[in-house]
């Protein structure tokens, strides 16, 4: 469960990586990427949150995981 989970959710951040690439080149194009670079700054510490949160489930999935070996 924990495997599907962990794949899904990094399609989920890989996605949102990507939509934030596209808007700082769009803004890049548009001449003003100032408040873009505010909303890419948002949204990447908002996918560091995520990413930290699904790394903290595995480390506890891998623990159980050997104390049930052991």
């Amino acid at each position: 469960m924990p495997l599907r989970d962990s794949i899904d959710e990094i399609d989920v951040l890989l996605a949102d990586l990507a939509e934030l690439r596209q808007a700082l080149c769009r803004a890049e194009l548009s001449g003003s990427p100032e408040d873009a670079l505010w909303d890419a700054e948002a949204g990447l510490r908002h996918v560091a949150r995520r990413s930290e949160a699904r790394a903290r489930i595995l480390r506890r999935a891998i623990e159980l995981n050997l104390r049930r070996s052991a």
